[in-house]
């Protein structure tokens, strides 16, 4: 009789227990929308729901600067967001009816001294957007500052994963301006192994993954991604240079030699570094003429 007792007390415990736990709202995919506040004011936005939960940003096409979104949203569809800038300063609010034909309602200002109306249509999912979902999965999605005086750019990382905690095969990269909706540019033929933020390995968190950094010192941002695990921590890269001209990232194979490199934005120098069973080599390379040439070897 006492067995049974305290066995009933457990498992009583244990419902109380579990009742207890916080309940997490599945996120939704995000909602992309472009339109206007006021008449002429164009702008777009893009949004994520969790529960009664929204975040997100939108940005004015004209400024190109991404600002900040957090709200809710009621069983209804009325949405209030409120805007912050990059301090963190409350810059706004909209406030409307969120749903699948779009948001509409009113922006203010925080203070409420002046309204405007805003209105904005849902981006539609396009063939090529389905296609590339069936196609490839994606793995992960950050942001690099490019063009200093443009919004920060959108990459957009496809594949196959492997086990958790390994690198990625990456297939595929997307790259976006903004909030829109359509990449600019797609980087298509990959076949790498590329440790991204969940790979549990050596890399320190800075090297893993796809890393935007002016590689050429021309003042604008430049792509590179991790090719595969090293061994002795030799980092292989693939290499893209942005082009100002074209407006588009340039693949450079000829920088494929370079290891674990450093960046020296000062001097404008490269230090590509191979360790090796008799030590460290260290090769020193500068562009001259566009075009990357050796000037120096080191070795400990």
């Amino acid at each position: 009789m006492n067995m049974v007792r305290f066995f009933g007390a457990t498992l009583v415990w244990i419902l109380l227990y579990l009742t207890a736990l916080p309940v997490y709202a599945a996120e939704e995919p995000a909602m992309r929308f472009d339109g206007v506040i006021s008449r002429n004011i164009q702008i777009e936005m893009a949004l994520t729901r969790r529960g009664d939960r929204l975040e997100g940003e939108y940005m004015y096409k004209k400024i190109g600067r991404p600002i900040k979104l957090v709200g809710r949203i009621d069983p209804e569809g009325r949405a209030d967001l409120n805007e912050f800038d990059p301090d963190g300063k409350h810059t706004g609010r909209f406030s409307g009816r969120l749903g699948s034909g779009g948001f509409s309602g009113q922006w203010s200002t925080p203070e409420g001294n002046k309204r405007l109306p805003f209105k904005l249509s849902p981006v539609i999912l396009t063939q090529y957007d389905a296609e590339t979902a069936k196609e490839h999965d994606l793995l992960d999605e950050f942001r690099g500052q490019v063009v200093q005086a443009e919004a920060p750019y959108r990459f957009k990382i496809y594949g196959k994963r492997m086990e958790e905690g390994e690198p990625a095969n990456v297939t595929r990269m997307e790259i976006f301006k903004g909030v829109g909706a359509e990449p600019f540019q797609v980087i298509k033929g990959l076949d790498t192994a590329t440790p991204l933020r969940d790979y549990q390995g050596f890399f320190e968190e800075h090297e893993v993954g796809v890393v935007i950094e002016d590689m050429n010192f021309d003042g604008y941002g430049d792509l590179r991604i991790i090719e595969f695990v090293p061994v002795m921590m030799n980092t292989s890269y693939l290499f893209w240079l942005f082009n100002p001209q074209k407006g588009r990232f340039e693949p450079r194979p000829d920088m494929a030699l370079l290891s674990a490199p450093v960046f020296d934005h000062e001097k404008k120098r490269i230090y590509s570094n191979t360790r090796n069973p008799d030590g460290l080599e260290t090769r020193t390379f500068e562009f001259k003429d566009g075009k990357l040439k050796l000037i120096g070897v080191e070795r400990e």
